[in-house]
């Protein structure tokens, strides 16, 4: 009866995931610890235990952009959104530069932000919705 539930949890929990966009993608995974590279609204879905991990978005990127010539690294800012059967939905923001926080553990789930991908352009060019995040996670962590 319990698996039964939480079968239809994580179901419901996908649904309402993907819904709100149609152009989601979905990766799943039961490794206890791995590097994942997601975009912004993509659904990472792991199994055991069970959360799912998306990129709600991109706060700023005050990085220094292709063309330019910059006196310091920047920052961009990302913001996720974790969903469990343990909790409800929990919003964090993890940060590229050292200075900021770059890590974090939630619910026994260690999260580390590696890598932002598609730096900034002089031109303007780059919208944050081509951008990837690459993010470690560890469910080892209690």
């Amino acid at each position: 009866m319990k698996a039964k539930f939480h079968i239809l949890y994580v179901l419901m929990l996908f649904i309402n995931l993907v819904s709100c966009n149609s152009n989601v993608n979905v990766e799943a995974s039961t490794k206890p610890s791995d590097t994942i590279t997601i975009g912004i609204k993509d659904v990472f879905l792991h199994k055991d235990p069970e959360f799912t991990l998306q990129v709600d978005s991109i706060l700023n990127d005050s990085r220094c952009p292709i063309g330019a010539q910059c006196f310091w690294e920047g920052n961009a800012e990302v913001r996720f959104k974790l969903s469990s059967l343990n909790s409800k939905t929990v919003m964090f923001n993890l940060n590229t530069a050292n200075i900021f926080r770059k890590d974090t553990i939630i619910e026994g789930i260690k999260f580390k932000l590696i890598e932002l991908n598609n730096q900034p352009d002089i031109m303007g060019r780059n919208s944050y919705q081509s951008y990837r995040v690459k993010i470690y996670y560890s469910t080892l962590v209690r």
